[in-house]
């Protein structure tokens, strides 16, 4: 009994020897959440979650319609189940995701708060664990675009390939979903920073800070241009129910595009009171593990303009708990990179309350429930 108290409540010890254990537990929960949404595929897939991927150019051009496009195209082709497809694509991009946040991760000397991290219930492993609503969504592919750039950047190394894949990646998520556009903030603050560490290489940073502003910039743009419309809605609908899907299907991000944005900030006043009282703390509890650190007072311009360049979409649309999601993701691979860089002290706390703190609470990505670990 003695051992274990000592190990949750007086045991702060550097943890990378513990590796395994650790990405064991971190692939549970991944492995977990993607075979729970494979039985949603296998029952007719997800309106939202799979609905979204699905958005493709048989109506015309279209925002979001990019990856769908390219399904679509692979599906009718060759014949590949189109649900199947996207789910694969989908638990890939997790799967790269989860590699390349670990490989930071345990890329320099890590302490037991520092768990507070990777296992943030408004991080990636949690999060669509705790709701299952809120994750398999297109920012994933905006997600590894952002992780390949910083393991690319890490430690002062320049990366050509992890640079162009970054880039490859970020062109197809504007494309694919206005959300990448609204991280590109974190993009350029990252670029930036990583002038310091080469100067011979500022000619080349400056190339893809042009180039991820261009992405970014035409991305947002062409989504306002290309809004969709009910006939896009029932077109894009038609051409997959063409290949075996159930109508059902389109009932969610596919019928969604017939709406503007004055509809979905309709939405978001009818819930704003309620959010107002729920979301805000949920917010200060997701960057707790940045407190816990000074990292926060040197990073306070890029914590600020990230939040704010997020804002239009609190606006515009009710899925507040997924937009703090994106945000913290951004955030946190940007302290863990940091951290690779130069040493970061955390504020030492025992492992009890790590998992307090990783138990007790989540966020629902569109709701005021809250789910936690403690459900299971």
């Amino acid at each position: 009994m003695l051992s274990i108290f000592r190990i949750l409540f007086l045991n702060n010890q550097v943890i990378n020897k513990y590796r395994v254990f650790i990405k064991i537990i971190a692939y549970f929960f991944l492995i977990f959440f993607i075979l729970r949404y494979a039985q949603e595929i296998h029952n007719g897939g997800n309106s939202w979650k799979t609905g979204d991927w699905l958005i493709n150019y048989e109506g015309g051009w279209v925002r979001r319609g990019l990856i769908g496009q390219g399904l679509y195209n692979l599906s009718a082709v060759l014949g590949v189940n189109l649900l199947w497809s996207a789910f694969f694509l989908q638990s890939l991009i997790y799967f790269f995701i989860a590699y390349l946040v670990l490989k930071l991760y345990f890329s320099a000397e890590r302490e037991v708060s520092s768990l507070a991290i990777i296992f943030s219930p408004a991080f990636i492993f949690l999060f669509p664990f705790n709701d299952f609503q809120g994750g398999f969504r297109k920012e994933i592919i905006v997600f590894l675009s952002f992780c390949l750039l910083a393991v690319g950047l890490m430690k002062g190394h320049f990366n050509q390939r992890y640079l162009v894949l970054s880039l490859i990646l970020y062109i197809i998520a504007v494309f694919s979903h206005e959300i990448a556009a609204f991280c590109l903030v974190f993009f350029l603050y990252l670029l930036f920073e990583s002038k310091t560490f080469d100067p011979t290489k500022k000619g080349i940073i400056r190339f893809y800070l042009i180039c991820f502003s261009i992405a970014g910039v035409s991305g947002l743009t062409f989504s306002v241009l290309y809004p969709g419309t009910v006939d896009t809605s029932n077109a894009i609908c038609e051409s997959i129910k063409i290949l075996g899907l159930n109508q059902d299907i389109c009932e969610g991000s596919i019928d969604s595009l017939k709406y503007d944005l004055s509809y979905g900030s309709a939405e978001v006043i009818k819930r704003l009171p309620q959010y107002l009282r729920f979301y805000p703390i949920l917010i200060i509890l997701s960057m707790i593990p940045v407190f816990l650190t000074d990292w926060w007072k040197k990073r306070l311009l890029l914590i600020l303009s990230g939040f704010i360049s997020m804002i239009p979409l609190f606006i515009i649309a009710i899925d507040w708990g997924r937009f703090i999601h994106v945000y913290i993701f951004m955030t946190f691979v940007f302290l863990l990179f940091d951290s690779c860089n130069n040493f970061i002290e955390f504020k030492k706390l025992p492992l009890g309350f790590v998992l307090m703190y990783v138990c007790l609470w989540g966020i629902a990505h569109a709701d005021t429930h809250l789910p936690s670990l403690i459900k299971y």
